[in-house]
């Protein structure tokens, strides 16, 4: 399971949890790596047309690396 989203505007994103967030479990990929074929549309508010991305976000792997990491257990 995979899940991304775009802010085009200003937004405070809430999620409602059970447990305290430990981070541990979670793991991420390129968010245009062109395997997944995401069509995001363009960000106009930014001069290249890119988000802005968290320092994590811009050094996810790619999906194919991530796979296998996951298979090797590294």
């Amino acid at each position: 399971v995979a899940h991304g989203f775009l802010a085009l505007e200003p937004l405070e994103l809430i999620y409602l949890v059970t447990n305290a967030y430990d981070g541990s479990d979670e793991l991420g990929f390129a968010w245009d790596d062109p395997l997944a074929a995401v069509s995001w549309p363009a960000v106009h508010a930014t001069p290249d047309r890119r988000p802005i991305l968290s320092e994590r976000d811009r050094t996810n792997p790619s999906l194919t690396e991530l796979v296998g990491r996951m298979r090797t257990g590294g």
